[in-house]
């Protein structure tokens, strides 16, 4: 089917430039491209949307350790990134006495 070779080239040239999004838009409707969508953007460095991608097509990720590692690293990256207050935030300020209190409004 012709459509489905030209998104099959589309996509090896959209990884090779680096354009998750156009990898994604061409393999969304596209199942039997899933997969390679998925080991391709784990590939080019984008793991945690590649992992994402992965639960929601059901795809199953191979087993050699770099795929491994490079999903166990977006895990821990988005994670970190979830639980981390923004940089503007300015910090936290635990108050346990009255006499915080006052330095407070200062």
């Amino acid at each position: 089917d012709a459509d489905y070779e030209y998104r099959k080239a589309s996509l090896q040239s959209a990884l090779k430039h680096g354009s998750r999004q156009a990898a994604v838009g061409l393999c969304f409707d596209e199942p039997r491209l899933h997969e390679a969508c998925v080991l391709g953007l784990i590939g080019i460095g984008e793991a945690s949307l590649g992992l994402e991608l992965a639960g929601t097509w059901d795809i199953q990720l191979p087993a050699s350790d770099e795929a491994a590692a490079a999903v166990r690293i977006a895990e821990v990256a988005a994670a970190a990134e979830f639980f981390s207050l923004p940089a503007a935030f300015g910090g936290v300020v635990v108050i346990d006495s009255e006499a915080a209190i006052a330095g407070m409004r200062e």
